[in-house]
């Protein structure tokens, strides 16, 4: 990745509107925060600053449309993929430019995933190293379909890979990207075994696509 893709230029983005899609725990808000650092044009509808304006898992269907109705060729959202996602938001952004950004390190991302399940913690903060948690099956498969989704409808190369943004633009050198804390790691658990297992499993899946 030579550079992030800039919003006003049309050759990443056909529209001032910036959509980002990924996955959770892919670095959708790490370069969402980038982007509403850098441009404050842009219309960010969360007061939160997480992005998460369509939220499938506490929004009925009725507003979810009624928040399309908001969105201008301003504004900035993300999405993650997902069979929660209302069938309205893919159908919007069909003609749209999207940003795709992934995670290259699986496993570090059911990781972060697992520990975002337990602690209920889903912006980057800092975690405490000495956490020791079983990691439930059923947070596994959530993010597993979310992953499988992801590839069916992007494929495997997306715009931005995370890792990419903290190689060439480190946090603590680049003034729009906030302070990044350590990667979370399989320590964290105490069925690290399993968790390999269900690992190996899901690569093998997605191997023999």
């Amino acid at each position: 990745m030579a550079r992030l893709p800039d919003h006003r230029s049309g050759k990443s983005v056909r529209s001032r509107m910036v959509v980002l899609v990924g996955t959770p725990r892919s670095g959708t808000s790490y370069l969402y925060y980038w982007y509403t650092n850098k441009y404050p044009e842009l219309i960010n509808h969360q007061h939160d600053h997480s992005g998460e304006y369509f939220h499938p898992w506490y929004m009925e269907r009725d507003e979810t449309l009624e928040r399309l109705t908001h969105l201008t060729d301003k504004s900035i959202i993300k999405v993650h993929t997902g069979r929660r996602m209302n069938p309205a938001v893919w159908n919007f952004l069909k003609d749209k430019k999207v940003i795709t950004i992934a995670r290259k390190n699986k496993l570090e991302q059911f990781c972060s995933w697992g520990i975002a399940c337990h602690t209920n913690e889903w912006i980057n903060k800092a975690t405490d190293k000495n956490l020791q948690i079983e990691y439930k099956q059923e947070w596994f498969k959530d993010l597993k379909q979310f992953l499988i989704q992801f590839r069916d409808m992007y494929g495997d190369e997306p715009d931005v890979w995370y890792e990419d943004i903290l190689k060439k633009y480190p946090p603590q050198k680049d003034k729009y990207l906030p302070k990044k804390q350590n990667f979370k790691h399989l320590e964290s658990f105490v069925n690290q075994d399993e968790i390999l297992s269900w690992y190996e499993d899901f690569t093998n899946e997605i191997n023999d696509f």
